[in-house]
């Protein structure tokens, strides 16, 4: 075969189209093609941020944080200083303040070491002279503790760093100290003239506010006492219900009140108006 193509055998060639002349890619370049796009394609999705991941706790002024102890996790949430305390010698003031510092130390995870100088941030007035003096005196008492506070080093006096006061120790010297004296006492003497004049609803509102301002221990240990209590100042007529029931603890106790009252209250609607006075009375003592 003669290696010079014909004049008519250039022409021909000439007139094949162009894609067919091109060399196709061999399957080996197709799928080392595809293989790079496809990891392309796993890094961008890697590096995007998973919505459904917990946001990380952020540090700042305005105390955005996510909850603790295995709540579910809220988005940023801003949290406002807790109230200032001013050295009220209510018990409720005193409680209501020592709860709001609580709940906020829990959610702005702040450290042991400096949740009692965050509260003292917190105290004007006599509060915050109380806290100047109780801190001094403890530093003295640190100090000449026997146990080595302060110890002669070659001739000179060093001081061992001492130790930060724990929030329990804080909270249980500053009530001690606000708290009118024979508190305690007083609440028991309220309690045991206290009677429902109202609702129901009424009646074990009051009840609650007194029973916030004693110490946990002690409705621990009276538990029984403050059920009698709490039954003996209902009316008559919802009293002789609830002690048909089971006592099992001071709330189920009033959530059954509570109950008992409602049908006795319609019942006492429809009463005629020239019968409502007698209604109530016998709503209110057991007697007609």
């Amino acid at each position: 075969m003669s290696a010079f193509l014909t004049d008519q055998e250039a022409a021909s060639s000439s007139s094949i189209p162009q894609a067919i002349t091109q060399p196709q890619p061999s399957p080996s370049s197709t799928d080392a093609s595809l293989r790079e796009i496809l990891d392309q394609l796993r890094t961008l999705t890697l590096n995007q941020p998973n919505p459904n991941s917990e946001a990380p706790v952020v540090e700042n002024p305005a105390r955005e944080v996510e909850v603790l102890d295995g709540l579910p996790p809220l988005q940023k949430v801003k949290l406002p200083f807790p109230p200032r305390y001013d050295g009220t010698r209510e018990v409720a003031v005193i409680n209501a303040w020592i709860d709001s510092i609580k709940d906020y130390f829990l959610l702005t995870q702040i450290q042991d070491g400096y949740q009692v100088r965050v509260a003292a941030q917190l105290l004007t007035g006599s509060a915050r002279k109380w806290y100047v003096q109780w801190k001094d005196h403890r530093q003295l008492q640190m100090m000449h503790r026997i146990n080595g506070s302060v110890r002669m080093h070659q001739g000179e006096i060093s001081f061992k760093p001492h130790t930060e006061p724990t929030w329990e120790v804080f909270r249980v010297a500053l009530k001690h100290m606000f708290t009118p004296p024979h508190h305690i006492r007083q609440c028991y003497d309220k309690l045991a003239s206290m009677s429902q004049t109202g609702s129901v609803a009424q009646y074990t509102d009051a009840f609650i506010d007194l029973m916030l301002e004693l110490p946990a221990s002690v409705k621990e240990a009276q538990a029984e006492f403050f059920i009698s209590r709490y039954i003996s100042g209902l009316k008559y007529s919802i009293q002789k219900e609830v002690r048909l029931r089971e006592q099992k603890d001071i709330e189920t106790v009033q959530g059954q009140a509570i109950q008992v009252e409602e049908p006795l209250r319609r019942a006492q609607d429809s009463f005629p108006m020239s019968l409502k006075g007698r209604a109530q009375n016998i709503y209110s003592t057991g007697k007609p």
